[in-house]
């Protein structure tokens, strides 16, 4: 059992997954720690192609359900029921998920700023949940 679900709905962002999962392979961090639970939400972008082929080259554990659509919050939800983790982390915008591993920036609801290269960029709210 991991103590984090990161939890991604996805709807056609096929290359932004690639750019996430780049991004996170690259990163220093406790890999036994943190699961990436992708939400398919009924693309057709060759999503679930890619991520069914996908092989870690860090040990990153990645995993993905798939659903006919029904939006983002079902989405999410769909990802909270299927999750063994202590903690959920539902993620929204895919793009920063390197900030929040890099920078540890697992809090509850504050935004932060961290860096990307040599810019500093919002980090958008986020919740941390724990499962009962």
């Amino acid at each position: 059992m991991f103590k984090y679900s990161i939890i991604i709905a996805v709807y056609n962002r096929l290359d932004e997954v690639k750019e996430l999962l780049k991004s996170a392979e690259e990163l220093q961090f406790e890999r036994n720690m943190f699961e990436l639970l992708f939400v398919d939400d009924g693309s057709n972008d060759g999503f679930k192609e890619f991520i069914e082929s996908y092989q870690s080259k860090s040990g990153l554990h990645v995993r993905a359900i798939y659903q006919t659509n029904k939006g983002p919050g079902a989405a999410r939800n769909n990802g909270m029921s299927q999750s063994a983790s202590q903690y959920f982390i539902l993620w929204i915008p895919i793009a920063y998920l390197r900030l929040i591993i890099s920078k540890k920036l697992i809090s509850c609801g504050n935004a932060k700023i961290g860096r990307l290269g040599n810019s500093m960029v919002p980090i958008p709210i986020f919740r941390l949940w724990l499962k009962l």
